[in-house]
């Protein structure tokens, strides 16, 4: 009779505890489906700070409710935060390692295509059937060691002293033709470009009342690395290693900021 006592009174004791805690120690309903666990949370998350919150949040951003019971079945958010912090903190540094290497070649493969650059940019408003007709004409400069099919770059347009642009629009590039002679934008080689901005009627943006009574215009054109295609109209860069890489970096971060939960 005294150990089923004792025994009932440890069970007793348990529950009590289970009943009283609050925030993040409250314990979870993940084994009942998606309405209990969803009012147990509720019931964490009342006595949860924005931090702890956010920190769970991140923590089961991968998992389903499925997943979440396999791995903590009725864990509390604290317990959960803990194991995922630390499982971060643990793998991703040698993950990190292993794609260090397509990384640093992402990087230096963007560097490259930098230097794809637009000199004597100069802004026009031709005028047409449709009416204005905003235009950018430059030299393209392939300075990079890839020939090239296409590439975009970024105009801004800047209008007398002030500093901001005014007017900025993604403009692309195309290298190729249907004559049968065309040989793409070698490495090394320069070719003049006009580019009209908008459809038929031309970007309102570009022809504003304050652009056309500008003093003076200034266009700039910046090349986009990732746009940039070979001869086989196959993009050159790949960033999925540099994206993953980027992915793990952040949550490494996070997780390192958790320490104190």
């Amino acid at each position: 009779m005294r150990t089923r006592s004792k025994l009932g009174a440890a069970l007793l004791v348990l529950m009590l505890l289970q009943a009283c805690s609050k925030g993040s120690d409250h314990r979870l309903d993940t084994g009942h489906g998606m309405e209990a666990y969803k009012t147990s949370l509720q019931e964490a998350l009342k006595d949860m700070p924005d931090k702890e919150q956010r920190a769970y949040d991140w923590a089961v951003s991968d998992f389903n409710l499925e997943q979440l019971h396999a791995s903590y079945p009725n864990g509390t958010p604290k317990a959960i935060i803990r194991a995922e912090r630390d499982k971060v903190i643990r793998d991703v540094p040698a993950k990190l390692a292993q794609l260090e290497t397509a990384r640093a070649a992402y990087v230096a493969g963007q560097a490259d295509l930098s230097r794809i650059t637009a000199s004597d940019v100069h802004f026009t408003m031709e005028k047409d059937f449709f009416g204005l007709q905003p235009t950018v004409v430059a030299t393209i400069h392939n300075g990079s060691s890839h020939d090239l099919s296409s590439v975009k770059f970024v105009a801004r347009l800047y209008v007398d002293d002030k500093p901001d642009p005014v007017a900025e629009s993604e403009l692309f590039s195309n290298y190729n033709n249907d004559s049968g002679n065309s040989t793409g934008l070698r490495r090394g080689d320069a070719v003049k470009a006009r580019f009209r901005i908008g459809f038929v009627s031309g970007d309102g943006n570009w022809k504003t009342v304050e652009i056309q009574q500008a003093k003076q215009t200034r266009a700039e054109l910046t090349v986009l690395p990732d746009s940039a295609t070979d001869t086989g109209n196959r993009s050159i860069l790949d960033d999925h290693a540099a994206k993953q890489y980027q992915a793990l970096q952040n949550a490494l971060n996070t997780a390192k900021g958790l320490t104190e939960i």
